[in-house]
């Protein structure tokens, strides 16, 4: 994902927190042996996620896409900008 040569993860997960449910879309950056803090892509879960360069940039972006039940659902394209 940074373009450091080693594989980052990226991760969605639904959890409680108190009485609330909370609803992320993490990356965890590859420190060369241990993973980094998690920094948030979208607050909310997505079932299908793809690392791909969508945009032809050289660099690695991510697509992210949800269906529901009800014939509904969404796509989102987080496109990997120099710095």
């Amino acid at each position: 994902m940074n373009g450091d040569g080693l594989m980052d993860v990226v991760v969605s997960r639904v959890h409680r927190e108190n009485s609330a449910i909370r609803k992320h879309t993490e990356w965890y950056p590859n420190l060369g042996g241990t993973f980094g803090a998690p920094i948030e892509l979208a607050n909310r879960d997505y079932l299908a996620i793809r690392p791909v360069d969508i945009d032809g940039g050289g660099d690695t972006d991510v697509v992210l896409s949800k269906s529901t039940s009800y014939g509904g659902g969404s796509l989102l394209w987080m496109e990997n900008v120099p710095g």
